[in-house]
Parts: C-alpha cells; structure tokens; sequence
C-alpha cells in the first residue's frame, strides 16, 4: 500500500462485515505478521496484563513475542465480546476451528480500489510505510519475524517489549493519522 491509499484502504476494510476478516488485515498491515501467524492467533496468546502478542512462527520454533499497541489492543477487546473458542479469529465453518480462507473479502477490497497487493503484500507494506516514521529497521524486523541483517543486530542489539512497543506505536500512531481513522476518545491518549 501507498501513503495516499490507506485512507480509501481502511473506509473499505470497514466495510467488511465479519470483523474479524477485517482485523486479518488490520493486523498484517501494523504488524508485518504473516498470515497464518495471524489466523492461527488463539486467545491464550493474548496477554492484555502486559499487552503483548504471542505468534506463531515457521521460523522461530517457539514463536515470538511482539507489543500490543492501543488500536490493536481496542480491535482485540471488541473481538473478545464474541469469543466463540480458543481461537481469536474462530469459525463454524472450518475443520481448523478458525478463519483460514480470507480472500474472498480481501478481493473485494482490492478491485474497488483497483490495487494490486496480496495479504503478504500488507507485511511488505509494514516495512515500506515504516519508511515514513522513525522506527529503526530493525525493529520492523524483530517484530514480523525477519531475521537479523547485520552483526550488530545480531549479537549485540537487544530490545525490550516496552522499546518495541514505543516505536509500533509511534507507526500504527502514524498509520491512524494517515488513514484518517476516527478513534474512540479513550485512544486519543
């Protein structure tokens, strides 16, 4: 996605009915987290207490650990008045128990804005609009799982949640502000 076209990205993605497609992409886009990373998200990851995230991944064997920032945090809360099962994204419909085939919504919202972008183009999104702020690159990269690029990053760099979580919401901060989105005043913070 382009700066210019998360305002048009989010009207539509508000328009989904089922909220909790519409948070499968909300999330990848302020996350950078893969897909079934997000689908797979059961509520015994969710830790409001320390607001953080627990995700599966394919490269880290026990997952990681990433901040929950306020928009995320407000999406998940309204989801959790619905809690259906173990999964943060259930469905009746599916052998898994959650949410796995979101395409159908994600099209819709792709050919009305007439963009060309798949849902793992919304993780590339989160390292390109995360150009626009000040997060260093590599937190963008600890938080959606990518591995450490340079020595430094590697042995030496160590980021606390807190820090990381200063800096996703500062982007998902700039992402609202962007996109235009009207918060409930208890976000406003």
């Amino acid at each position: 996605l382009l700066k210019e076209q998360l305002k048009s990205w989010f009207i539509e993605i508000s328009k989904i009915e089922n909220k909790k497609i519409s948070f499968i992409f909300i999330f990848a886009l302020l996350t950078g987290a893969r897909k079934n990373g997000i689908l797979s998200l059961e509520w015994k990851d969710i830790d409001f207490r320390w607001k953080t995230i627990h995700l599966k991944d394919k490269v880290e064997k026990d997952g990681r650990i990433i901040p929950m920032t306020r928009y995320i945090e407000h999406i998940l809360k309204e989801l959790r008045k619905y809690k259906e099962s173990n999964y943060v994204l259930s469905s009746t419909k599916s052998n898994t128990g959650h949410i796995v085939n979101p395409y159908k919504e994600f099209d819709k919202v792709r050919k009305t804005l007439h963009i060309n972008i798949t849902i793992h183009g919304l993780r590339r999104s989160f390292e390109t609009l995360s150009g626009w702020t000040t997060i260093p690159q590599g937190v963008t990269h600890q938080v959606s799982g990518h591995k450490a690029d340079t020595i430094t990053e590697i042995h030496y760099t160590v980021r606390p949640i807190d820090m990381l979580r200063m800096h996703l919401q500062d982007y998902e901060d700039w992402i609202i502000e962007n996109a235009e989105i009207n918060l409930p005043i208890e976000l406003n913070a």
